[in-house]
């Protein structure tokens, strides 16, 4: 039977989300005037494509192992060689929400080395920890889903990163279905609470992030797909 998540675990209540983001957001804006003044590290590319190996590989074991831990029984020897190191929901559910105060290694890495942070990558990493904590350590009813197909988009658009570009064209199509599905989730279970007299507004905080996130997806994609046009009318 799963639970919620201790609150006395590290970044699992609100002040112990809120204090290391605003940190995080900080560092990063000292880093980004760093590197105005001065210039990019050069080991920020080698720390970059190690660093997309690495999570790829995390993303992957998370998506196999969410989606394992769903399709199999808990008691066969399958599930349990899969989910050794976390073998219980509830590990399972910190585990991944740990995981998105990792990506904040995102931003300084691309900082790192040069780059700029836009919108969307911005605003992504610095309210996902919110999206996992109401929606995955408190609130958790249907949290496998989204989390599954965010953690295969993640395994491809790293491995991308990484060098596998043959994953590029998949990374539209993964990245809008798990915004799509994640909000119809929080739709559906609205209306069932709703039904009910049940508590709604942790679904309709998820489900006003995650269409956040799409409209900034789409924008995204917007920019890119206007940019090959001006470069190809371009002689």
């Amino acid at each position: 039977m799963a639970s919620s998540v201790s609150s006395s675990d590290p970044l699992t209540a609100v002040p112990g989300i809120l204090y290391p983001t605003a940190a995080f957001a900080t560092v990063a804006v000292l880093l980004h005037r760093h590197i105005q003044s001065y210039a990019a590290f050069p080991i920020a590319p080698v720390l970059i494509k190690f660093n997309s190996r690495f999570y790829a590989a995390i993303s992957l074991w998370f998506f196999i192992t969410i989606l394992v831990s769903r399709m199999t029984s808990s008691q066969s020897v399958g599930i349990r060689y899969v989910n050794w190191l976390l073998p219980t929901e509830t590990s399972r559910r910190y585990a991944y929400h740990l995981s998105k105060f990792y990506e904040y290694l995102d931003i300084f890495l691309v900082l790192a080395n040069g780059g700029q942070v836009g919108l969307h990558f911005a605003f992504h990493h610095l309210t996902t920890p919110i999206l996992t904590y109401v929606r995955v350590l408190r609130h958790y009813e249907g949290w496998e889903i989204f989390a599954a197909l965010n953690a295969l988009h993640h395994a491809l658009m790293y491995a991308y990163f990484a060098g596998v570009s043959a994953f590029r064209p998949l990374l539209r199509w993964t990245g809008m279905l798990q915004l799509v599905i994640g909000i119809l989730v929080e739709i559906r279970i609205i209306c069932a609470r709703l039904a009910v007299g049940g508590i709604v507004w942790p679904n309709i905080v998820a489900g006003v992030l995650l269409v956040c996130y799409m409209v900034l997806f789409i924008r995204d994609m917007m920019i890119e797909d206007g940019g090959k046009k001006k470069k190809a009318k371009d002689p």
